[in-house]
């Protein structure tokens, strides 16, 4: 019998398991790898960042130093948003009533120095009156987050990014755009922040849409219905979505 090099071998779907089981288990065994691969990582940065502190490097070994501490501390980054977006696929969200432009404010707030260093300018429009919707707090930060770090990403000095908050159609609308960043280029690291808020929009019974160029980000989660006290008693968007469902 002649060997098949890994290189030839055909792509066959692994059928031993139903689709859904073997996605959870595909998704455990790589959080299980990602959890491991950051042990060492960790030990390894803070030995970096010991290393550099006490001056124990000569002059023309420091640069190496620093750059070899720099892409630790980004390969760790990485890592921990793949273990979020594993998270996000693996795990229900917990929906509750969210304010979401006190959250899109907060974050902008702490964007605004860092971009102002780099002369780029955050236009936003707050809506006339409070916006809830029924998601995820953590989820929804870190989507937004997301979002706006690879706005940021994608910004040159005297670009302004402008992000809105508005509702409609039973939802409530936010968008992040740059309408100056025609023919720039992405990185796979913010592809990466965007598959995040994605997984984390879409976990939430939310709509995400991304146009590249120029650059626009929009999602949309359900508003949250003020007159069903009972949603508040859903565990998940799940639960929430048939309540809102049987009320309509």
């Amino acid at each position: 019998m002649s060997c098949v090099l890994p290189s030839e071998k055909p792509r066959v779907m692994n059928t031993a398991m139903p689709d859904a089981e073997h996605r959870m288990r595909l998704y455990e065994d790589l959080g299980s790898g990602l959890h491991a691969m950051a042990q060492p990582l960790t030990v390894l940065r803070g030995a970096l960042g010991a290393l550099a502190m006490r001056g124990g490097v000569a002059a023309d070994s420091s640069r190496y130093v620093e750059m070899s501490t720099q892409q630790v501390e980004r390969l760790c980054n990485l890592m921990f948003r793949l273990q979020d977006l594993l998270d996000a696929h693996q795990y229900e969200a917990a929906c509750a009533k969210v304010d979401l432009w006190a959250i899109t404010e907060s974050l902008v707030e702490d964007d605004d120095p860092t971009l102002r260093e780099s002369g780029v300018r955050i236009a936003a429009a707050k809506p006339d009156r409070h916006v809830h919707v029924a998601g995820d707090p953590a989820r929804t930060e870190q989507a937004i987050r997301a979002a706006l770090s690879a706005a940021r990403a994608m910004s040159s000095q005297g670009d302004v990014l402008h992000l809105g908050v508005m509702p409609g159609d039973g939802f409530a609308h936010l968008t992040v755009e740059n309408r100056n960043s025609q023919g720039r280029s992405m990185k796979s690291s913010d592809r990466l922040r965007l598959s995040l808020a994605e997984a984390n929009i879409r976990s939430q019974q939310g709509v995400y849409e991304f146009v590249e160029d120029p650059f626009r980000v929009s999602m949309r989660l359900p508003l949250y219905d003020e007159q069903e006290r009972n949603i508040e008693a859903a565990s998940d968007c799940a639960s929430l979505e048939e309540v809102q469902h049987l009320s309509s």
